[in-house]
């Protein structure tokens, strides 16, 4: 799969065996974050653990209501 621009010049790419996060400053790759499936299921698992309305957007992102 081709990179993904996330925005303010972070990319994520899937391999279909992990999350590679990219900072890019239009000439080179300048941080490299590889998530593979433990460290996407610890991010999930902090992400749900964000008390339920604190941020809306995360709420509707992960799927949760109040």
């Amino acid at each position: 799969m081709s990179k993904t621009y996330l925005g303010d010049g972070v990319y994520a790419e899937w391999d279909g065996l992990g999350l590679t996060l990219t900072t890019e400053n239009g000439i080179a790759t300048t941080n490299r974050i590889v998530l593979e499936p433990a460290e996407l299921i610890a991010l999930l698992t902090y992400l749900r653990g964000i008390p339920v309305g604190a941020t809306p957007l995360l709420d509707l992102l992960i799927g949760r209501s109040r």
